[in-house]
């Protein structure tokens, strides 16, 4: 939905639109939509008011997705959007339970605008960084996680770096950027264990990675892993 607005992705972007299920985000692509058609004019009162809008934003997005179906011209991020937005709110609060904790703690305080930076101003003259510039040659990176103090936050900043580098080697596979090696040393790799380390450590050689793992036992990263 992000995408399809043209705006960045960003963990604050995800965690402000899981908060409230999507809706904001979904009407406006509904509103967009609409308006490029003739059936947006007819949902507004005659003094150019939207005709359910003093009845609460919830009023309004089923008005909006009422005439997005009445076209019957499906497109499948406003469908996928509606049907989270339209979910049974009790249902899709067990669904994200798990989820928003985590959100909420990696968009707070300093780590919020460490890991979700607006572009630079002159307040924070900060470079933004993506994992291919940080991985060019002659490029060293060296990320502290703290996973003894903060093992909750350390895990979820340590996979989300490990799958951005699964990204990139996908991106690197069949590009020449593949013939530059690109070493990746983990430490307390079992910390970082999941589905992205072992698709790296499985396919990452094609793609030019390297990496080199250190670990107390094997017996961590089974526990890890499941």
């Amino acid at each position: 939905g992000l995408l399809a607005r043209g705006e960045r992705v960003s963990l604050v972007a995800l965690h402000r639109h899981t908060l409230d299920r999507g809706r904001r985000l979904v009407t406006t692509l509904l509103e967009e939509r609409l308006r490029k058609q003739d059936g947006f004019p007819s949902l507004r009162a005659p003094r150019g008011r939207p005709a359910a809008s003093h009845e609460g934003p919830d009023a309004w997005l089923a008005l909006l997705a009422g005439a997005y179906r009445r076209e019957r011209s499906a497109e499948p991020t406003i469908d996928k959007l509606l049907a989270v937005a339209e979910h049974e709110p009790g249902h899709y609060g067990k669904m994200v339970a798990s989820l928003l904790p985590l959100l909420g703690s990696l968009t707070s305080g300093a780590l919020g605008s460490l890991l979700s930076p607006e572009c630079a101003t002159a307040d924070d003259p900060r470079p933004l960084w993506n994992v291919e510039q940080l991985s060019r040659p002659g490029t060293v990176t060296y990320v502290g996680l703290d996973t003894l103090g903060d093992p909750f936050v350390g895990q979820a900043v340590g996979s989300l770096l490990i799958g951005e580098l699964a990204a990139l080697a996908a991106r690197r596979y069949a590009d020449a950027a593949a013939a530059t090696p690109v070493q990746v040393y983990i430490d307390e790799a079992a910390e970082t264990a999941g589905t992205a380390l072992v698709q790296l450590l499985n396919k990452g050689r094609g793609s030019g990675f390297h990496l080199t793992l250190c670990l107390q036992t094997l017996a961590d990263l089974a526990a890890r892993l499941g």
